[in-house]
């Protein structure tokens, strides 16, 4: 199987066909990224579509060396935040659905994503139950755990995506456990309330 760099060079020399690859391999972890955000399928899906298609009118800009999963996700964090922007009258990011979505189709309607079977993604009991446990955080850093603990980005990664330092990510997620911890009331006295996630204080950036 080719490597996504791999894919990446025949993409930039013209080869439509290496792009659909790339898609193919990172649409449904993106589509659990946006979901986890919006708590929305619809505009997840829109969202996807749409940071998809900003690399692929940016792709010039795609090196050898770049790292396109944390390329794409930066570019998915840019589709998210102009999604708050045009939900910021309402209450919460889903009750926005509608209007999001039909931007996210604009956008994105040239683009066919594949199609996801149902045990990829995330809607789910359990992924609805960590969605409500998740609402309980400000935006941003809602946004940093779920690229932690969803999207398995390690600290370094993210802090290419939100131009912060390692140590910087680091800190901020600490505080948001912690914030999960007061604002839950769930009885934890070290390491995160995500289910199955790793404790931020031992792991390595």
């Amino acid at each position: 199987m080719k490597s996504d760099i791999e894919l990446v060079v025949e993409f930039r020399r013209g080869d439509s066909s290496a792009f659909q690859r790339l898609v193919r391999r990172h649409h449904v972890p993106l589509f659990n990224f946006f979901y986890m955000l919006t708590g929305s399928e619809r505009v997840s899906e829109a969202l996807a579509a749409r940071a998809f298609m900003r690399i692929y009118a940016d792709r010039e800009k795609l090196g050898p060396d770049f790292n396109f999963a944390t390329y794409l996700y930066r570019a998915g964090i840019n589709c998210w935040t102009d999604f708050r922007k045009m939900s910021a009258a309402s209450a919460s990011l889903t009750e926005n659905s509608a209007a999001a979505g039909k931007a996210g189709e604009h956008e994105g309607e040239t683009l066919s994503l594949p199609s996801r079977r149902r045990s990829e993604v995330m809607p789910s009991a359990a992924s609805k139950d960590l969605l409500r446990i998740l609402e309980c955080l400000p935006a941003e850093l809602r946004l940093l755990l779920v690229l932690k603990e969803i999207s398995h980005f390690n600290y370094q990664e993210i802090g290419s995506m939100l131009e912060l330092s390692a140590e910087g990510v680091r800190r901020r997620a600490s505080g948001a456990y912690q914030v999960l911890r007061i604002k839950t009331g769930l009885a934890v006295s070290s390491g995160p309330v995500v289910p199955g996630a790793a404790n931020p204080a031992e792991e390595s950036a």
